[in-house]
């Protein structure tokens, strides 16, 4: 079973809601995305037009976690209509947009994590949960009505007609943080987007001091994240997120002993 952002609840349950549909967003603040404008490209094409709904928007979703998750660089252009994003002209597609599909993106039945789900009726969604016969998709504003939703299916529901594998051609940026001979620790990133020769250079309010009391990591949403294992009664975890200019973020003490950190690693869902 792969999983992405939502961790595994058994796998007998059969087109059920994981989180209920809800006019707010909680069912997405996992993933960062809500009323507030997330500062993607996703704004610019799916964001107008849906105050009524408060800003609920299933193209607006999908095309936010492509950027946010996967890196994917701004098109350009709207795909259109949530029924367009993976059909072709020939097939009956909008001829006044260019779909996922006429971009190169492949359209199968065969679903993967991070990959889109789609329904030609006018439904886009993400894939972050694939099982043995079903699958667990998140959404916004499901049927139309201003819904936030994650839910599982299989094909005796309310299953998608297809999914679009955005995720196989996504931009991977490569980071590095740098500990040593710096003030503070300073983070550094590289777009495949930009064939790796631009991306961001910043400074972080962690010191350098800490090096060698846990390990740092980068999030795919360029959050930065220190486990703190030595030097503590309890292993800590602190953040800095991207948007914060790697200024402000989380400082807390988790469950776990600092004297397991040698019996196994910790990291990051």
């Amino acid at each position: 079973m792969s999983t992405l952002g939502l961790a595994a609840t058994g796998a007998t349950a059969i087109n059920t809601s994981v989180c209920a549909q809800s006019s707010t967003f909680t069912c997405l603040q996992r993933f960062g995305y809500g009323t507030a404008d997330t500062g993607t490209w996703a704004e610019s094409y799916y964001r107008k037009g849906t105050a009524n709904l408060n800003f609920h928007n299933c193209t607006r979703f999908a095309a936010f976690y492509m950027q946010r998750y996967l890196g994917i660089k701004d098109p350009g252009l709207s795909f259109g209509a949530a029924g367009n994003w993976g059909l072709s002209d020939a097939e009956g597609g909008d001829i006044t947009r260019t779909s996922l599909k006429e971009l190169g993106y492949a359209v199968d039945t065969t679903p993967t994590v991070g990959s889109i789900a789609w329904w030609k009726s006018g439904h886009v969604g993400v894939v972050i949960e694939v099982g043995a016969g079903w699958i667990t998709v998140a959404s916004d504003n499901y049927a139309g009505a201003g819904y936030a939703d994650v839910s599982r299916r299989t094909s005796s529901g309310y299953y998608p007609t297809g999914f679009i594998h955005v995720e196989a051609n996504s931009a991977r940026s490569v980071y590095f943080v740098k500990t040593k001979n710096v003030t503070a620790v300073e983070v550094h990133t590289v777009t495949a987007a930009s064939g790796y020769t631009t991306g961001i250079s910043s400074k972080t309010r962690f010191s350098p001091a800490d090096a060698n009391n846990g390990w740092f990591g980068v999030l795919p949403n360029g959050d930065v994240y220190f486990v703190k294992t030595k030097n503590v009664t309890a292993v800590e975890v602190h953040t800095v997120t991207a948007a914060s200019g790697y200024t402000t973020g989380i400082s807390s003490k988790t469950r776990f002993s600092p004297a397991d950190a040698n019996n196994g690693w910790f990291g990051d869902l």
